[in-house]
């Protein structure tokens, strides 16, 4: 590729970045305009937090580096109580703008929060058509624009950890949802929010999935790098010119990782059928077939030069 195809290339990269930031920039403008609305109407229309969330959501999706749509999502699930949500949007805004002086603001109205329990039984049964719209609607958004790809394996355990509380969270505030649409149901035309509540399940699912294929997937990558370590000490043992009796000790103990590697390759074919992708671990797994049959061949290798001195 010649330079000034390159250099065209990084201009055209530049322009689109700009064009996303800028993009970003006014969809949080337009958000924090709807919330203003909002609160000028003593939140009596209860559209302008969706519009505003959707404001939000967009421009997250234009430039995730920006903090200022992240607050304004956590000032939404603020206004509906949903505390554990908005922490997880101030984590973000703490990694982006550790000093934006809202962030401090937010934290300090939450500390008052935080130890409140979830919503009751009575509360979820009171929200009404309008309330529960837009907490479905912000929920929504707030599983489409998260970071974790819910098709790709979590092979970091304090990261998978993470994702199981986010489960269980995400769990219960569906459960909040289909409570209160069981209460609707009774006096109320429910099919629209019953329709807006399935991408949500769909959405849950694949999570759900993602965190059970994702233990399969680190037991694996434990196992292989036991095994790694395994070869490391038969590698040292080779060093040490072992008798024929440990020679076959240790081809035994090779034959037997075979198998076992043998295993975790169908279980990594079966996690890449599923449409994971699984490069790390494939590229864990090769590395470790090359060096056991890198010990058999030494293991060859001594066995053919004793048979020539003989």
């Amino acid at each position: 590729m010649q330079m000034l195809e390159i250099l065209s290339i990084q201009a055209q990269q530049e322009q689109l970045s700009a064009q996303r930031h800028l993009k970003s920039a006014q969809a949080t403008e337009q958000g924090f305009h709807c919330l203003t609305q909002a609160e000028n109407t003593h939140y009596a229309h209860p559209q302008d937090l969706q519009t505003a969330c959707d404001y939000f959501a967009e421009a997250i999706a234009q430039n995730r580096l920006n903090p200022e749509p992240y607050l304004g999502m956590a000032l939404i699930l603020f206004l509906l109580k949903d505390y554990p949500m908005v922490q997880s949007y101030l984590q973000e805004v703490r990694q982006l703008a550790p000093e934006h002086p809202d962030l401090v603001k937010l934290e300090k109205a939450m500390q008052t929060k935080e130890a409140l329990p979830e919503p009751s039984a009575e509360e979820v049964d009171h929200w009404n058509d309008d309330e529960l719209n837009t907490r479905i609607h912000l929920y929504y958004h707030d599983l489409a624009t998260r970071h974790q790809n819910p098709s790709q394996l979590i092979l970091n355990p304090q990261e998978l950890e993470h994702l199981r509380q986010d489960l269980s969270h995400q769990k219960t505030q569906i459960l909040h949802f289909q409570k209160a649409l069981q209460h609707l149901d009774q006096h109320h035309e429910t099919h629209a929010l019953h329709q807006l509540m399935l991408p949500i399940q769909q959405l849950f699912q694949r999570y759900e999935k993602q965190w059970k294929s994702s233990q399969e997937a680190l037991f694996i990558q434990n196992q292989l790098q036991a095994f790694a370590q395994k070869i490391v000490t038969i590698h040292e043992q080779l060093e040490s010119d072992p008798n024929l009796e440990r020679r076959n000790a240790l081809e035994t103990e090779l034959e037997a990782m075979v198998d076992q590697c043998d295993h975790c390759a169908d279980q990594l074919d079966a996690l890449s059928g599923q449409g994971y992708q699984i490069g790390a671990l494939e590229s864990l797994y090769e590395n470790l077939v090359h060096e056991i049959e890198s010990c058999f061949e030494w293991i060859d290798g001594i066995h053919e030069t004793e048979r020539q001195r003989v």
